[in-house]
């Protein structure tokens, strides 16, 4: 009986501490809605200063399969001549920011670098680790205009960066539910883009529609919340998720919806029933 229980304990604890591989970390983080970035590092350019200290370099907030709102912290230990880097992904926790997570320990890390650089395009946070590369896709990242992030003063005084500059939006020539960007018939391109030209300041939400690796990603002008019964399925990218089958399928592994809300395919399109 005795030698049962020690099994059971063991096991759990096997469970409990399954180790997170980078694809467990991309799908982690394909609900992201929001993210702040600390902007003295996000340029590209090579972090390695202060030598040896803890920096914090994004704050993402995102919702979890349950659909919870949460928030995780990445740091960056700055290597030194005698010590290696170190890229920490660290949870959050309410009515903290992450400068106050800096010193916890990580759920999950990459060790052993040298050379780290960051830098956030549309939607893909890209982290150049030595000779290799860890790209976070943030499908359901909301715009708050033209190639403009909603948020990213990462709360210090004064500092607040637009990537491109504000475009006049006040002319709107598109109605709310029309098509503003659409995917293409034969995936050789990427249809143009005139979602700056929505009602709201451009406001446009985003629905998965089409077989295309590359643009599967149609855009309506207007507000919706995805994955909730009715609405767009929230959208997973291919490469997170690791699936190269059909995408219009009853449950499509590239879409998620709210529980008990499932995927279906309708007209072309992955929504939530």
């Amino acid at each position: 009986m005795h030698a049962l229980k020690i099994i059971f304990i063991l096991l759990f604890c096997q469970s409990s501490f399954a180790k997170m591989t980078v694809d467990d970390l991309r799908l982690r983080f394909v609900g992201t809605y929001k993210v702040d970035l600390n902007e003295n590092f996000n340029s590209g350019q090579l972090v390695d200063e202060p030598k040896g200290a803890r920096v914090i370099l994004a704050e993402l907030e995102f919702l979890n399969k349950e659909f919870n709102r949460q928030r995780d912290c990445i740091a960056y230990k700055v290597p030194t001549a005698k010590k290696s880097g170190e890229l920490l992904f660290i949870r959050g926790e309410q009515g903290s920011d992450c400068k106050q997570r800096v010193l916890s320990p990580p759920y999950f890390s990459l060790k052993d670098i040298y050379n780290l650089s960051m830098n956030l395009t549309l939607r893909e946070l890209v982290f150049k680790i030595d000779t290799k590369k860890l790209t976070l896709d943030f499908f359901n990242l909301r715009l708050k205009d033209l190639k403009t992030h909603e948020a990213y003063n990462f709360k210090v005084p004064g500092v607040e960066v637009s990537f491109v500059e504000r475009v006049n939006l006040k002319n709107s020539e598109l109605l709310d539910l029309e098509i503003c960007q659409d995917v293409s018939s034969d995936c050789s391109r990427e249809e143009k883009n005139l979602c700056h030209l929505c009602p709201n300041n451009g406001v446009s939400y985003m629905v998965y529609a089409s077989s295309c690796k590359a643009n599967p990603i149609r855009r309506y002008c207007g507000k919706v919340d995805c994955g909730e019964p009715g609405n767009p399925a929230c959208i997973r990218g291919r490469r997170a998720v690791g699936y190269t089958g059909d995408y219009c399928i009853a449950d499509s592994p590239l879409g998620f919806c709210k529980p008990p809300a499932r995927v279906i395919c309708l007209n072309g399109e992955l929504y939530c029933e």
